[in-house]
C-alpha cells in the first residue's frame, strides 16, 4: 500500500539470487501484482586450509567462519587443517579463521567463483578472541546478575545518540 499513487521502484531479494528492481505503477485502492523473476547465483565447491605461519604445519580444528551479505557459512579443520564448503553461492565474502591459542585472521575482498584459489590461512600463536568465532567459552559465575553471555548486541541509545552498538564485528 502507497498513500500517493505513482510509479516507484519495487526491490525483489533472495538468498541464493541475484537482486532485481523493477519500475511498477501503484493506483489507490487497486492490487498490483509484479511477476518477476530472478535470477540464480551458481554455487561452487569452496576449500582452503588453515597452517602455523610459522613452519607450515596444519592446524586441526580451527574455526573457519564465511560471510556475505547474503550468506554465511561455518566450517571446522580437519586433522590436515583443511575446510571445505561444499556449495557456496558465489559472490564476496569475507573469511574468519582461528583456533584458541593463536590470532584470528580476516580475509575481506575475498570473490568466490569459479576460478577461486584455495586459501591458505597463516595462523600466528597468541591469544586474541573478538568472538566472531565461537572458541567454546564457559562461564562460571555466584554473583546473581551481570554475568557474561555470549550473543548479539541490544543496542541503545539516550536522546538521539547512541550509547552502546546494536552490532558487534
Amino acid at each position: 500500500g502507497q498513500a500517493i499513487a505513482g510509479a516507484f521502484n519495487v526491490t525483489f531479494s533472495a538468498t541464493g539470487y541475484v537482486t532485481k528492481t523493477v519500475s511498477a505503477t501503484l493506483d489507490n485502492g487497486v492490487l498490483t501484482l509484479l511477476d518477476v523473476q530472478l535470477e540464480s547465483i551458481p554455487a561452487y565447491a569452496f576449500s582452503g586450509q588453515t597452517v602455523k605461519a610459522t613452519d607450515g604445519t596444519p592446524i586441526a580444528g580451527a574455526k573457519v567462519f564465511l560471510l556475505s551479505s547474503q550468506s554465511e557459512y561455518t566450517a571446522v579443520t580437519d586433522g590436515s587443517g583443511n575446510f571445505n564448503f561444499p556449495g557456496v553461492f558465489g559472490g564476496d565474502y569475507s573469511l574468519y579463521a582461528g583456533a584458541w591459542g593463536y590470532v584470528t585472521e580476516e580475509v575481506t575482498n575475498l570473490t568466490i567463483g569459479s576460478g577461486t584459489v584455495p586459501p591458505v590461512i597463516e595462523l600466528t600463536r597468541g591469544y586474541y578472541d573478538d568472538f566472531i568465532l565461537d572458541f567454546n567459552w564457559t562461564k562460571t559465575a555466584t554473583a546473581t546478575t551481570g554475568a557474561w553471555t555470549r550473543g548479539e548486541p541490544i543496542g541503545t541509545t539516550n536522546g538521539n545518540s547512541q550509547s552502546n552498538p546494536e552490532f558487534d564485528i
